[in-house]
């Protein structure tokens, strides 16, 4: 049984590998961890679009988003 609430987040590097954003939020009415996972990362790119990144390579700990 789920709550259907969850929080997601990460960090954003440049090729260097230092930290240039990191973004955390909570996720409400999931029913499942993958769920979240996935907006996680839709919010992850999102940023990346909106600060105009278009060559990115993603990390996850999630095989199952993979």
């Amino acid at each position: 049984m789920t709550s259907g609430e969850a929080g997601g987040g990460g960090i954003l590097r440049d090729h260097e590998g230092n930290m240039c954003w990191a973004f955390a939020q909570a996720y409400h009415y999931l029913n499942s961890s993958l769920a979240a996972e996935a907006l996680a990362l839709r919010d992850g790119l999102s940023i990346c679009c909106s600060k105009g990144i278009t060559e990115v390579l993603v990390e996850t700990d999630s095989l199952n988003l993979l």
